[in-house]
């Protein structure tokens, strides 16, 4: 009997430490994108995407979120840049328990947009068309708009219907379900590629061109009462307000006195009117008289008129690029193969989606379960030559015991009588 409590009191000893070391048993291990790193990625960065950040396997928002957003940033600087405009990213999801703390952790590491519903208390911004962000703590909690872009889900009239009450509409985006592919809305894809009068942009875009709204000095004058020079100045006041801005063609409404643009060049190179272009780049429209200049920072322009007036007045930045009242983005949410989330949108050139990164998760343990599952077959296996050896020792003795009791008959002199 000891011997099957002493067998029993080991394997059970070590089933428990089993269960109750899951953090040397199992770590959480991640393969990267091997996307990152091919052309596939430059083309979504040449037809505006941005490349923001989802989280890491194996990493705690609710235990680090400063840790989780440093990984996150490291782990696409090492592979790619962000967007056409930064290296850094500065788009990232945060669940919805990251307090106001851990936000401003997040925030040290250079993101400037954290999204999207996360219900932080007391910031909030574009959750509707009338919440338009004031402060930069408005930006930790970006909200949701017009839905999905999968079929079967999204609505095309929902979408409509807010992209007409103005301000910026985020719509996401999740390629796959598991091993499932996920169908995008064909109405909605091309509503918003050929139909729609909206600025498609990005998260870090969209934060961008707010960004340099609320801090931005220009040069202006008037040249032989006909040709206007004008520039945004990139200066260091600016510059250390917000140094994660992209340097982005922002819109500046010139009164011209209704004159015609005879021409318009950037740079000494004449440009083209460019129409109602729904992705950033510098160019140039005329809307209800005024002049619309889309334009980055440092770059000198002449407008030149057709007749000489005597007085211009350059009337503010716009809401959002090239004067449109909407703004669109879509969020990949929990990107972990580029390849898979974005081919469906090969021909959409004029979509742009902010792709939200994340390594995909592979389990894989530590040398101590193999060790506890070997000890456990040794100790069995052990055991039961044990209790065999032993049971086979009682045997022989318990024989010989009864063999002493049993009385022996003398057949000699039985045989004799």
């Amino acid at each position: 009997m000891r011997g099957v409590k002493w067998l029993t009191f080991s394997v059970v000893t070590l089933m428990f430490s089993l269960a109750f070391t899951p953090t040397v048993l199992a770590e959480t291990k991640w393969t990267e994108d091997g996307w990152l790193e091919t052309n596939l990625a430059e083309n979504r960065l040449t037809v505006g995407d941005e490349f923001g950040c989802y989280g890491i396997p194996g990493l705690e928002w609710s235990i680090d979120p400063g840790a989780v957003a440093a990984e996150c940033r490291d782990y696409i600087e090492s592979r790619t840049v962000a967007s056409k405009w930064s290296k850094s990213p500065i788009s990232i999801y945060t669940p919805d328990y990251v307090p106001m703390s851990g936000h401003t952790k997040i925030a040290s590491q250079g993101f400037t947009v954290h999204g999207d519903l996360n219900g932080l208390d007391g910031y909030t911004a574009w959750h509707d068309s009338q919440d338009v962000p004031v402060y930069e703590e408005d930006w930790y909690n970006l909200g949701r708009r017009g839905g999905s872009l999968e079929s079967g889900i999204g609505s095309l009239d929902l979408l409509q219907s807010e992209v007409e009450k103005g301000g910026l509409v985020n719509m996401y985006w999740i390629g796959r379900n598991d091993q499932a592919s996920i169908r995008a809305d064909s109405e909605i894809v091309n509503w918003l590629e050929y139909d729609a009068e909206v600025w498609l942009t990005t998260w870090g875009e969209a934060w961008s061109y707010w960004a340099i709204s609320r801090c931005y000095e220009f040069s202006h004058d008037l040249v032989d009462n006909k040709t206007i020079h004008f520039k945004l100045l990139e200066t260091v006041a600016c510059e250390s307000s917000n140094p994660e801005a992209f340097d982005i063609p922002t819109t500046w409404m010139i009164d011209v006195a209704n004159q015609t643009i005879e021409d318009v060049k950037i740079e000494g190179e004449s440009v083209e009117e460019m129409g109602q272009v729904k992705n950033l780049q510098n160019g140039w429209r005329v809307e209800n008289g005024l002049l619309l200049l889309s334009v980055q920072h440092n770059l000198s322009v002449e407008i030149v008129l057709e007749d000489e007036i005597e007085s211009y007045d350059i009337l503010g930045q716009t809401e959002f690029f090239n004067g449109f009242d909407s703004a669109v983005t879509i969020a990949g949410h929990s990107t972990r193969d580029l390849f898979l989330w974005s081919r469906k949108f090969v021909d959409e050139t004029n979509l742009s989606f902010t792709w939200l990164l994340t390594p995909k998760e592979l389990e894989q343990h530590g040398l101590l379960l193999p060790a506890i599952g070997l000890s456990i077959s040794a100790i069995t296996i052990l055991g039961m030559f044990y209790l065999l050896r032993t049971d086979k020792s009682r045997l022989t003795k318990e024989s010989d015991f009864y063999e002493r009791l049993t009385p022996k008959t003398n057949t000699k002199l039985d045989s004799e009588e």
